[in-house]
């Protein structure tokens, strides 16, 4: 029952996004731009991504903001390491028995000409970021629940990894 409404909330808000008709870049509804809370972390520790969606329309847009286990999941993540090179997905250990479903709420939002609203994430959690070094990481959300719309692409920044054991200073 409670998956059902979720589900209907998120198919609403694709619809009220779906209003919008996008032709390439220029005309997108809304822009995304993201820092981290941190631009340098511990290897293996999270990735706290701070979000700001920005309607960037003449015109009032809807959607949702959906959370599972205290993630947005409505962006996705591009991480990659210093070479390029997509990095892999952690590997998960699968145990017998029913899966614990995980705490979903999704919120309906509203944003005006030029609003903007920010939230947290951890949005690239599921990635193994275990080895020390540079990496990049940039979010993605589609416009709308029709893939022909396209996606809003973020901005792209730089997170260093370091060694467990070695002293993190974040810069000034």
């Amino acid at each position: 029952m409670k998956t059902s409404r979720i589900c209907t909330l998120l198919l609403l808000s694709a619809a009220a996004f779906s209003r919008t008709t996008v032709q390439g870049q220029a005309n997108q509804p809304f822009s995304l731009t993201i820092a981290a809370k941190k631009s340098i972390i511990i290897a293996g520790s999270r990735l706290e991504l701070k979000v700001r969606l920005t309607n960037i329309s003449n015109h009032e847009i809807i959607g949702s903001v959906t959370y599972a286990g205290g993630t947005i999941i409505n962006y996705q993540c591009d991480l990659r390491d210093s070479t390029g090179a997509p990095v892999q997905k952690k590997e998960h250990i699968t145990r017998s028995g029913p899966s614990i479903p995980a705490e979903l709420s999704a919120r309906i939002r509203t944003l005006q000409p030029g609003e903007s609203v920010e939230d947290g994430t951890f949005a690239c959690k599921e990635f193994n970021m275990s080895q020390p070094g540079e990496y990049t990481v940039q979010l993605s959300e589609p416009i709308s629940g029709n893939s022909d719309d396209g996606i809003v692409k973020s901005n792209i920044i730089t997170i260093t990894v370091v060694d467990p054991e070695a002293p993190v200073a974040e810069p000034r």
